[in-house]
Parts: C-alpha cells; structure tokens; sequence
C-alpha cells in the first residue's frame, strides 16, 4: 500500500512541474501577444521619428514596462543581444525563437526584410501594425459573435424552461384522461 502511494507521489511529483512551466510559458506568450499591437504603435512612431533599431527597440523596451513587462524584458534582452553578439539578425532570430509567437516571427521577418532591402523601416512597421491592427478587430468580432450567440441560446433556455411551467401549470388539474382544453371548456361551465 505504501509503496503504490509513493510512486503515484512520485509520478506526481514528476508530471506537476512541466504541467507548470508549459502553463507559465502559455500565459506569459499571452500576455507578449496582447502588448504587442501596442508596441508596435509605438514602434512605428519611432520609426518616423528617424530611430535606429537599436534605438528603437531601446526606447520601446523602457515605455512598455509598465503596460507589458513581458514584452518589455524581451525587446530588452534583444537590445541587449545586438549589442554583443556579431550579427544582430541572430539577436532578432533569438527573439522570435524565445516568444515563439506568430506576430513576433512576422515582426523579425519585416525588420529583416528592412535592413536587407534597404526599405524605410517606418513604412514596414506601418504595414505590420495595420495588419496586428486588423487582425485584433477580426477577433473581437469573433467574440463578439460567439457572445451574443450565448446569450440567444440562454434566452431561449429561459423560455423553454417558463414554457415548460406555464404547460405543467395548464395540465395540473386535469385528470390523466382529460386534455387540458377539456378541461379548461369544463371548468369553465
């Protein structure tokens, strides 16, 4: 008995911390994906503003603490990364490896794209945060349809459910071979 309790413990015991970190690592990519159309606003008055990259990964880093530390920690880091490692596109791939989020790889690729191709850095970031932009509005929408969908179907459970006890009310009195209009034409004479 007591060795079956000590290795379900120690299964548990096993299991519990990845459990954990995977739901850390969930919520803290959460939180980088909701903070990042805000930064890439940020970013892209920045960008106009004439910043280089670094400058502007600087300057986006310290204005999102408070709004997006998580995000924040990350542009930092990278900020960071660009200024001792030799290439500062492994800085930007390293970003995009550590979030491992949609949006920051679309991000990486579009400063990428920037710096090899020699376009204005505003004008990618403008079409990025237009399109993080859109694709916010199209979620909302989404639950919004799924919200007002909900609250159909409990209107409808309520008039199901206030149905149900006006027809239960309606049936009550009559006897179990009686339908309920004969009953009401009789209770009526």
């Amino acid at each position: 008995m007591r060795i079956a309790v000590a290795i379900e413990l120690a299964g548990f015991g096993y299991f519990i911390p990845d459990i954990w970190l995977k739901n850390a690592s969930q919520k803290r990519q959460k939180k980088i994906q909701l903070s990042l159309p805000d930064a890439l606003d940020l970013m892209v008055t920045c960008a106009e503003a004439g910043l280089s990259l670094e400058a502007l990964l600087k300057r986006v880093a310290s204005e999102m603490v408070r709004s997006g530390p998580e995000l924040a920690d990350e542009l930092g880091l990278t900020c960071i990364e660009m200024e001792f490692l030799p290439d500062r596109r492994q800085a930007l791939v390293n970003l995009a490896d550590r979030t491992d989020l949609p949006g920051i790889r679309a991000l990486v690729n579009a400063l990428q794209q920037s710096s090899k191709f020699g376009t204005p850095l505003s004008q990618a970031m403008r079409v990025l945060a237009s399109e993080f932009r859109d694709e916010r509005i199209v979620k909302a929408e989404e639950k919004d349809k799924v919200e007002r969908r909900a609250r159909e179907v409990d209107v409808l459970r309520t008039r199901l459910r206030f149905d149900r006890r006006g027809l239960h009310a309606a049936f009550a009195h009559c006897s179990p071979t009686e339908s309920a209009p004969a009953a009401s034409l009789r209770s009526s004479l």
